[in-house]
């Protein structure tokens, strides 16, 4: 699977998730965004996924984040689509959205 990383204050990228199993697949989200996963519902068959606990680990604000979804975002996250209960590549509309070269 191919998600879209965006760390707080930093620039968008891809990055593979890749494991398997879905418990791998799992573990390297974790890993990407640095804690348990919760998820947040986008526009455009998006789901982004943050790390649970950002507020109470004093996360930076990722301003990104924040205006893809319109509440306060906090730490770094990924943005992969869903098709029906299963996580899939990130949308190409986000490409577009975010002004990101895929070149």
């Amino acid at each position: 699977m191919i998600a879209l990383k965006i760390e707080a204050g930093g620039h968008p990228h891809l990055v593979g998730i890749e494991g398997g199993s879905i418990e791998a697949e799992l573990h390297q989200m974790q890993a990407h965004v640095g804690g348990y996963i919760e998820t947040v519902r986008l526009r455009y068959g998006g789901i982004m996924l943050v790390d649970e606990d950002g507020r109470m680990k004093r996360l930076p604000e990722n301003l990104i984040g924040s205006a893809l979804c319109g509440q306060r975002i906090l730490g770094t996250i990924l943005i992969v689509g869903q098709k029906e209960d299963l996580l899939t590549d990130v949308p190409s509309k986000y490409f577009a959205l975010l002004a990101i070269d895929m070149v």
